[in-house]
């Protein structure tokens, strides 16, 4: 497990490509200038990789989406919350609490 405090990295390696990072820029898809609200990391680009809660909470959210394929979005508390898109498929359900680190 890579964790260096209150939440960890969701992959098992820091070493996994950052491909967006938060803040303004060009759409790769539609081309348009706007804000790009969280961080894109690529894995190894093997199917099936596992993604690991980067802090324990509650699943508030798991299904498709065009934008982010097989998603879910675990609420923490305190204003926190993870988004974890373009799963190969979904493990977890809504209203499941997950631990740090479960996949």
């Amino acid at each position: 497990m890579v964790d260096s405090g209150e939440f960890r990295w969701p992959l098992n390696s820091r070493f996994n490509n950052i491909t967006s990072v938060f803040g303004y820029r060009t759409h790769p898809v539609t081309g348009v200038y706007k804000l790009h609200t969280g961080v894109d990391i690529a894995s190894s680009g093997i199917n099936g990789t596992a993604i690991f809660a980067a802090k324990g909470g509650t699943v508030i959210k798991a299904g498709y989406n065009r934008g982010y394929g097989n998603y879910i979005v675990i609420d923490h508390g305190g204003g926190y919350a993870t988004l974890y898109g373009h799963a190969s498929s979904l493990l977890v359900s809504v209203g499941q609490v997950v631990s740090k680190g479960d996949t």
